[in-house]
């Protein structure tokens, strides 16, 4: 144990300056002297804090720095598909086509888009459609015969299937019509809201053409105004197909089933029938009528009758017989 030069005594182990009545002289904070043991004690911790630090240290392992790299994907390279280009939805050169040349393709077309295409042509040349034509709106038409008729032309609806999938009837949408000489027929209906019903037999059902007010019947005597609406209280009329039969309803929101009222074709008198008037459910006073003097191929049949009852009248005086005169004898 070294000593402090220049004095021949250890700090705090005997008299002198840092012991006894000296040191509280000296350092008057300081209180009396430690005890020798407690500082022996105190000095015995400090040596073993300071081996448990390096201890500590000794024991800590360095973990090794990870470097990370980042990782290259490589996407899996297909072969590439080639992709035809788009074919255009009509026939390509055929705005060129004259009237002739597009009633020749429409009679005589190898395929529904040749067809289509001059139906397309024919309505153009005489105004019925207007010479630009988007894709999209062409691509949703199309074109059904109707015999020796001619044709119609107009945007395909959701077919009517058989029960083997195959199409019974494909509506038409703002119906465009073509007679047999490819001339546009002039109708009177309002043709944004008109679906026509092309028949498959129209000796068994006619062609029809049906606007929410109006059944227009097409047959040889051209087209004619079959169903005309005076006061459908609400209601519209509606083409109807089931177990085969096609058919025409007043279809009411009230009305059981959505159907108000029935009109059958009658193939021998070709002719419609149905109620003429029909009470409306809910309603006291609705009355569901049609206008027979424009509805001209209409019978009625069943329905609403209403009651007349016969007015009564006084006698006139000229009312009374004539008295007979007897014969001289």
């Amino acid at each position: 144990m070294g000593v402090i030069r220049g004095s021949s005594r250890i700090p705090g182990s005997g008299p002198g300056p840092w012991t006894g009545a000296a040191r509280e002289q000296r350092h008057p904070t300081l209180g009396p002297p430690m005890p020798a043991a407690v500082r022996r004690a105190q000095t015995l911790l400090t040596v073993l804090a300071a081996l448990l630090v390096l201890l500590a240290g000794c024991d800590r392992t360095e973990t090794p720095a990870v470097t990370t790299r980042p990782v290259e994907v490589v996407a899996a390279t297909q072969p590439a598909v080639p992709v035809a280009p788009r074919q255009p939805v009509l026939v390509d050169g055929s705005a060129d086509w004259s009237r002739d040349e597009a009633l020749g393709q429409l009679r005589e077309g190898e395929d529904e888009r040749t067809r289509l295409t001059a139906a397309v042509r024919l309505a153009q040349h005489q105004g019925g459609l207007p010479e630009e034509l988007p894709d999209a709106f062409v691509a949703d038409l199309a074109v059904q015969s109707l015999g020796d008729l001619g044709w119609v032309l107009g945007s395909a609806a959701d077919p009517h299937a058989n029960a083997d999938g195959t199409i019974r009837v494909l509506p038409l949408q703002m119906p465009l019509l073509l007679d047999a000489a490819g001339q546009l027929r002039a109708v009177e209906y309002y043709a944004d809201l008109a679906i026509c019903y092309p028949s498959r037999d129209a000796e068994v059902f006619p062609h029809l053409v049906v606007t929410p007010f109006e059944v227009w019947c097409l047959d040889q005597e051209g087209l004619r105004p079959a169903l005309v609406a005076a006061d459908l209280r609400g209601g519209w009329f509606q083409w109807r197909f089931n177990n085969g039969y096609p058919y025409v309803i007043v279809r009411h929101p009230a009305a059981e089933e959505g159907e108000l009222a029935r009109y059958r074709w009658d193939p021998y008198e070709l002719t419609f029938m149905g109620p003429l008037m029909e009470r409306v459910p809910g309603e006291d006073d609705g009355l569901m009528a049609l206008n027979l003097d424009a509805s001209r191929l209409l019978i009625p049949v069943g329905g609403h009758v209403p009651v007349v009852e016969a007015a009564e009248r006084e006698p006139e005086p000229n009312d009374q017989p004539p008295e007979l005169e007897l014969p001289p004898f």
